[in-house]
């Protein structure tokens, strides 16, 4: 999963989900895919993964989305110019306590002084 990730081989990455059967996967394998569908700039696939990901919780299931599932489907959203839903996404994991609200920190690239999310598990 990782490898199709890398190489933005979304379709790859839903195909492997697809065999895996999609509601057995592993949180860590889902945010490949949707980080595989970023890449790919297939940002609808990427929402239906995380909207999958979101109905998972309200099951009996330990997969819940993460710091990286949310940085992944925001980061897809932005890229296609979808930043109201980018936002509401945002707002829903600030809410469940996924993501604390932007906090200004030190970028360790190049020392600039910029808005980050953070995780708070």
């Amino acid at each position: 999963m990782s490898s199709c990730e890398a190489a933005g081989e979304w379709q790859r990455a839903i195909g492997v989900l697809d065999t895996t059967q999609l509601s057995t996967s592993n949180l860590y394998c889902l945010n490949a895919a949707i980080s595989a569908c970023e890449k790919g700039g297939a940002w609808l696939e990427a929402l239906q993964l995380y909207e999958h990901v979101r109905s998972m919780q309200n099951e009996d299931n330990a997969v819940r989305p993460n710091f990286i599932t949310v940085n992944a489907i925001i980061i897809a959203l932005d890229k296609a110019n979808q930043r109201d839903l980018a936002e509401t996404i945002y707002e829903d994991a600030v809410r469940d306590n996924i993501v604390s609200s932007w906090k200004w920190r030190y970028d360790s690239t190049d020392g600039e002084k910029k808005m980050m999310m953070v995780s708070v598990r």
